[in-house]
């Protein structure tokens, strides 16, 4: 028997890609700390990525972790994807380091386009 989903209203997600891509626009200025602190782009990385699965764990626990399990036909698509993101992270971090580009924010316009 199929469970019923509950409705979510279109202003939480919308509040989630706002807030996520606020704290997005911070990745620069994160970035020219850690630098600063005297971190390696990949020392940085495992700070950011370490912090954030406790930010998943903490709402995993909150919401229970049997719900919104993920079908195992797209465990390698979601694997790839992982990899891919932290290859570019890695390299975004490592432009900062190296001053090779100006690190801009703009989670305003983010959300505006995803709207």
């Amino acid at each position: 028997m199929p469970t019923k989903q509950k409705d979510t209203s279109p202003v939480l997600g919308f509040g989630a890609v706002l807030l996520s891509s606020f704290f997005f626009g911070f990745n620069g200025y994160f970035g020219k700390v850690g630098f600063e602190l005297g971190y390696t782009p990949l020392r940085l990385l495992t700070v950011r990525f370490t912090v954030a699965a406790i930010v998943m764990w903490g709402i995993m626990v909150w919401y229970g972790k049997n719900k919104g399990g993920i079908p195992r036909t797209e465990l390698a698509s979601l694997a790839v994807q992982g990899v891919a993101y932290a290859l570019t992270s890695l390299g975004f971090f490592k432009d900062i380091g190296d001053g090779s580009i100006c690190p801009t924010s703009s989670p305003s316009l983010v959300s505006c386009t995803l709207w």
